[in-house]
């Protein structure tokens, strides 16, 4: 069997027994659970019967879409085969296991020491994955505003290391504003913006007005 360490490099802890990092757990997240508002976007209010259980009524629009016969023939998938947006059974196996607690950016340094470039952003209403703890987990340093190529708008911030300061960063922290758990559906334009510029390496702190001709088609 691999060392314990070694195969679960996040979990120097592992040999704590795992009902205490379960009531952990539970302890952090019930009252936000509790509070009435959706975990994933803290400006709004959920009603889980009519919302769903993540807060998401869409999410039901999806599920239906992908388990139309039709769409899953198109899709080539297996017709025994149903799509959930989330497994609630898998969902709180994680939970009950204490897998929110593992401190899981102990394993980005060696993928990153081996030239994999890291992205990660958060909506400042997101409770559950909030950008507060994304930043101190990923990265510490300055923080610079981003504004969108097209419109021009304040987006969010950005944080970034590496690449010599002419990229995007080998590791870049972006926050964006007025968005939740799911910023490409709360900001469309702000979400195209940041992926487009992470693929093509282009600063997400550069100005668009600054831009030159090369990026001015983007």
């Amino acid at each position: 069997m691999t060392d314990n360490y070694v195969q679960m490099a996040s979990i120097p802890d592992y040999l704590a027994r795992d009902h205490t990092r379960s009531m952990t757990t539970l302890k952090l997240y019930a009252p936000i659970q509790q509070s009435g508002l959706n975990p994933y976007d803290a400006r709004v209010k959920c009603d889980r019967q009519k919302d769903g259980p993540l807060c998401y009524r869409q999410m039901g629009w999806i599920e239906t879409y992908l388990n139309d016969p039709e769409v899953k023939a198109a899709l080539g998938v297996n017709p025994q085969r149903n799509f959930e947006s989330c497994n609630m059974a898998v969902n709180q196996a994680f939970m009950l296991q204490g897998d929110a607690m593992h401190n899981t950016p102990l394993l980005l340094n060696e993928m990153i020491n081996d030239g994999v470039r890291l992205l990660v952003y958060a909506g400042n209403a997101d409770m559950m994955c909030n950008y507060m703890a994304g930043h101190h987990s990923v990265l510490h340093g300055w923080t610079e505003q981003w504004i969108t190529m097209r419109s021009g708008k304040v987006a969010g911030t950005v944080r970034s290391a590496g690449g010599g300061g002419a990229g995007a960063g080998n590791v870049t922290f972006v926050t964006v504003h007025d968005a939740g758990h799911m910023v490409p559906y709360d900001q469309p334009e702000a979400a195209l913006d940041m992926i487009t510029r992470w693929i093509m390496d282009i600063p997400l702190t550069l100005d668009f007005m600054e831009l030159t001709a090369p990026f001015g088609g983007i």
